[in-house]
């Protein structure tokens, strides 16, 4: 198993079910980066603090930071972004981020290095 899908597998086990649960109706939750209501079926949680946010605003947020990547809400590092269903808040998916700078470094090394 890898390490991403052990991380999932140990947070769902912390994972709370929502009230929401069997009525077939996703709560209502607003993405504090775009100022959104969250549409679809998943969200983005840092693996660290469990704040929720669009998946997609949580990958540019993560790309956009200098050199460590912070949670918006609590500024807690983190280094995975965990994709939970928004109903069972169980994990489906953990994505290893990269911050910004240390992403632009790596992309200049791996340029450097196929040349």
């Amino acid at each position: 198993m890898e390490e991403s899908e052990e991380k999932c597998e140990e947070n769902n086990s912390k994972a709370s079910i929502s009230e929401e649960q069997g009525t077939g109706v996703l709560p209502v939750e607003s993405c504090t980066i775009c100022i959104s209501e969250m549409v679809g079926k998943f969200i983005g949680s840092p693996d660290k603090c469990r704040h929720h946010f669009c998946v997609s605003c949580l990958r540019t947020w993560s790309h956009t930071q200098a050199a460590l990547t912070t949670c918006p809400v609590c500024r807690t590092e983190y280094t995975n972004i965990e994709v939970l269903d928004r109903l069972s808040k169980k994990c489906i998916k953990s994505i290893p981020v990269v911050a910004g700078l240390r992403r632009t470094l790596m992309v200049a090394l791996h340029r450097l290095t196929d040349n």
